[in-house]
């Protein structure tokens, strides 16, 4: 076992007044220039006002001496940047909806700052003066939403237009950087970038992560292009303003990796608010740089070197006390660089962080440690628990009993798969850890954190099960439905010195605190009230996404969630606060929804049923609470007319609506409040039953190809008719009284089925 992080010699205390030795001349000066506003930006963005935030923008990485922000979001994430590169230019913006003439279109303040970065790239200093434009895609509708006629698209494809002779070139390619996944096309636009042409391109690493898995972000295939050019996209995303993102003026130094590393050095000067942007953008940089022969590493890591007491006292305790950018922003790029070395060390190198003290917490020295044996179920894919736990730092002896593993197979040690996207931080950002050992009869494994030992199973696997012998794990509560006795588990918590347990049946594991777990008087009976639970949801629709249909559900408490109060990944377990664990456990409470603790749980749940042909816009939060609803109903007792207080009533249901059809019915509102727009859909539950709700879901999930609803328009028009369908009932007025539109076809194919609106609706509006 390796130690934990050793200190330094002795450190001064003030995190962020020090400077290195390493960067010894970076001076008051330096860091109140680096505060000021980047003038490279100004031409672009004078005058602009705001742009459109198409989708959700990821943030740009601003590294090279020649490249620059050009727009920051209120966070500091960089929207649009720029770079010159070789004799040519490029500008880049962080989603690839930039380059669709819908974001021109809708928002005059991208289009001018469009036109600019065009006649930017293509160095033209004349308004009037003719630019040649290839577009990879739909480059009429771009060049008309620029609305300037300055600009002409080619309409030869773009590789051949890069071929031609540089005098027949265009000036300006416009490509979205997804596409170029193949270095021989990076390389054309590379080379006809560098001979002196102009770029536009595009870039989301958070959505291109999640169609790509398996992959890093340092693969994302725009971050190859135009590394050499100073420029990356970086996962996360951006705060966004309430028109997309104000541009009040050019962003400042804190934007550029290279300069904010110079105000954390030299800190003289610079406000909180250009300290959390610097580290913000620091942090970036890290996670989406290769640290092999980065000198902007080197610079951080020189900055970083013998602080080792210093930060391991804060990373002790930060579980209870959050680093903050502003007040801590070395000590969390300091965990920024242990994560991206030790989760990649060699296992006889890793060293546990001290911040794994707290969470997920610690092992006791002198819990046994010894060799076991566990069968594991091979028939179910995804995490086989082992029962039992990997303390951090320490090396773990992994051997196949029945010969080498099956191909695909890996450990995995940890289940806290949330990303920790942003300060606050209160856990290191990266709690997981896997090795691939298909094909391997012996493997050793180590975290630096520490975790539940899991097995992580392909599909399809021919055994129905394996031997698996352990050598220097602890043991860790575990309950198996079926195969583990109440008595039994009474045992192995009486011998379980592992700070986290799982409890599972076929249906769902929920991965919780030990201190949680010895509370459980029965995990017998709590196990089959959730697969009561998991399976009323599948009543209504068995469906999963993605293709989960034959794993388990699973939920994790976290001490970090990056988004809202709860939220349901499709890729990744359901991740809850730490504070809602309690409620997991308690059958009581799952029972009877007391309090009304368990919505937020099995709303999460819901999410894996939800269907995008019948969840159109508005309503990603308002269709999964159908399954809220249901399951409430059904495992609970409660109807959806007492789910939620006075909330849902047919009295108070249709004074909502009445004071919505007051205000014009406008359909914007119905679709930024969750509430008012389910509503309408429990309306329809209480009038005709749930029974048309599993009907209609059905009915989609039959559809072929070609009947499926695309737009959404298609989405609104489908769930009408086929809701209306279901009940027997003409919804096109009932719609029409919410404000949810509907086409006229839509409508004649319902009018001839008698009409529906609520009970008490005619004679609460009146007679109307």
């Amino acid at each position: 076992m390796r130690q934990p992080m050793q200190p330094g010699p002795a450190p001064q205390r003030n995190l962020r007044t020090r400077v290195c030795t390493a960067i010894a001349g970076v001076a008051l000066t330096c860091a109140m220039a680096c505060a000021q506003p980047v003038p490279q930006a100004a031409p672009f963005v004078d005058g602009v006002g705001s742009i459109a935030a198409p989708g959700v923008p990821g943030p740009i990485v601003v590294f090279g001496e020649s490249a620059f922000p050009i727009v920051a979001a209120r966070d500091g994430g960089v929207a649009v940047a720029a770079a010159a590169w070789g004799e040519g230019r490029v500008v880049a913006f962080g989603h690839t909806g930039y380059l669709e003439a819908s974001a021109l279109a809708g928002s005059e303040g991208t289009a001018l700052l469009m036109r600019r970065a065009l006649a930017w790239a293509a160095r033209s200093e004349q308004d009037d003066e003719q630019i040649s434009l290839v577009i990879a895609d739909r480059a009429r509708e771009f060049v008309s939403a620029l609305n300037d006629g300055r600009f002409a698209a080619a309409l030869t494809p773009w590789r051949e237009a890069l071929a031609l002779p540089p005098g027949a070139r265009p000036r300006v390619l416009v490509i979205g950087s997804h596409g170029l996944t193949s270095e021989e096309d990076r390389q054309r636009v590379q080379a006809f970038v560098q001979a002196g042409g102009g770029l536009i391109t595009s870039g989301l690493a958070w959505g291109w992560l999640q169609l790509n898995p398996g992959k890093a972000v340092t693969d994302h295939p725009g971050s190859l292009l135009l590394r050499e050019a100073g420029l990356a996209f970086a996962d996360g995303t951006l705060s966004k303003d309430s028109s997309g993102f104000d541009v009040i003026g050019p962003p400042d130094m804190s934007a550029h990796a290279r300069r904010a590393i110079d105000i954390l050095a030299a800190d003289a000067g610079a406000n909180k608010q250009q300290i959390e942007r610097s580290a913000e953008t620091v942090r970036h940089a890290l996670r989406a740089l290769p640290a092999a022969g980065s000198s902007l590493h080197a610079r951080l890591d020189a900055l970083l070197h013998a602080r080792g007491e210093e930060f391991n006292t804060l990373y002790r305790d930060m579980h209870q006390r959050p680093l903050r950018a502003g007040e801590h922003p070395l000590a969390i790029l300091a965990i920024e660089r242990f994560v991206a070395e030790e989760f990649d060390a060699p296992v006889d190198q890793v060293r546990a962080h001290p911040a794994a003290e707290g969470f997920p917490g610690p092992v006791p020295a002198e819990a046994p440690r010894g060799e076991v044996e566990v069968v594991i179920d091979l028939t179910l894919p995804g995490w086989r628990c082992t029962g039992l736990y990997a303390p951090a730092g320490e090396v773990i002896d992994v051997h196949f009993v029945d010969g080498p593993a099956p191909a695909a197979v890996a450990v995995q040690i940890g289940a806290h798969l949330d990303p920790a996207s942003r300060p606050p931080l209160r856990r290191v950002p990266r709690m997981v850890r896997r090795f691939d050992v298909g094909g391997l009869q012996d493997a050793r494994v180590a975290s630096p954190v520490g975790g539940l030992i899991y097995l992580d199973l392909p599909k399809g696997l021919t055994e129905p099960h394996a031997r698996v012998r352990v050598r220097g794990a602890v043991r860790a509560p575990h309950f198996v439905l079926g195969r583990t006795t109440d008595e039994a588990w009474r045992e192995t918590l009486s011998h379980a010195a592992a700070p986290w347990g799982e409890i599972e049946s076929c249906e769902i594991a929920l991965t919780v605190p030990t201190t949680l777990l010895r509370s459980i008087e029965s995990p017998t009976a709590l196990m089959e009230k959730w697969d009561e639970i998991v399976r009323s949801q599948a009543e209504l629709e068995p469906r999963r996404l993605n293709g989960l249909g034959d794993r388990q559900a699973r939920y994790v408490p976290d001490i970090s969630v990056s988004w809202g109060y709860m939220y349901a990944p499709a890729d990744r377990p359901l991740t809850i606060p730490v504070s809602a664990a309690r409620t997991l456990v308690d059958l009581q409470t799952l029972s009877t929804n007391a309090d009304g603790d368990c919505w937020g749980l099995f709303h999460e749940l819901g999410h894996w049923h939800q269907n995008s042909m019948w969840t159109f816009a508005g309503t990603g939060e308002v269709t999964v609470n159908i399954f809220t609803l249901y399951t409430i109903d059904k495992v609970c007792g409660i109807p959806s007319t007492r789910a939620r207080g006075e909330t849902f009533t047919p009295e108070s249901m249709l004074r909502t609506m009445r004071r919505h059809g007051a205000m014009g019915a406008p359909f914007s509102k119905w679709q930024e409040d969750p509430f008012l727009a389910l509503t309408m859909y429990v309306q329809v539950q209480q009038a005709f039953g749930w029974d048309v709700y599993r009907e209609v879901f059905a009915a989609y999930r039959a559809l072929p190809e070609s009947e499926r609803p695309r737009s959404e328009e298609q989405k609104r028009d489908q769930w009408m008719t086929r809701l209306s369908e279901a009940c027997g009932r003409n919804l096109a007025p009932f719609f029409a009284a919410w404000g949810v539109p509907v086409s006229g076809q839509a409508a004649q194919r319902t009018a001839h089925l008698p009409e529906w609106m609520p009970e008490g609706w005619a004679a609460e509006a009146g007679g109307q």
